[in-house]
């Protein structure tokens, strides 16, 4: 849970890859015990009154959200998609934990990263779209003789695949 308290610091800061490292750091370890949970670290947190749950749950959880929400604010989208789906399987398994702080907040993260990857791939086709335009128009590439017999010849294949 440092990790974790080290990541929310890091993201109120604004220090976004910091905030990935501590999240993710927390999240390796939280993923590490849960492979070794007949260990000796999971049993002295059990004797310590912290239930797998949280350890397991709310812990990996916590940290996948806060590791995907630094890589949203990165501008790193399908990392931020991978790190929610993940969260929302982890908390899938936990019924026991409350939804309002599982589910819920990871669900709105990922429709937000999800309107942000659109946003941001429509943005880019935009530039390129105009680009190459701009590229054919003043390089009069198009109006060669051989990038129309390339244009016809692979507009002919395509046609030729859809009829196959």
């Amino acid at each position: 849970p440092m990790c974790n308290n080290l990541a929310t610091a890091q993201l109120r800061l604004r220090r976004w890859k910091e905030a990935s490292e501590h999240a993710t750091n927390s999240l390796n370890l939280a993923e590490h015990l849960f492979e070794n949970r007949d260990g000796q670290v999971s049993q002295c947190l059990q004797k310590r009154g912290i239930s797998q749950d949280k350890v397991f749950g709310e812990w990996r959880i916590k940290s996948t959200y806060l590791a995907a929400k630094a890589h949203s604010e990165m501008g790193e989208h399908d990392t931020a998609l991978k790190l929610c789906q993940r969260g929302i399987k982890i908390a899938s398994g936990y019924s026991s934990l409350p939804s309002e702080q599982t589910l819920i907040p990871l669900q709105k993260l990922l429709d937000r990263v999800t309107k942000q990857r659109s946003r941001h791939r429509r943005r880019e086709k935009q530039m390129w779209g105009g680009a190459v335009k701009k590229l054919t128009a003043t390089s009069g590439f198009a109006s060669r003789p051989e990038a129309r017999e390339a244009r016809t010849t692979a507009s002919a294949g395509k046609d030729k695949d859809a009829e196959g």
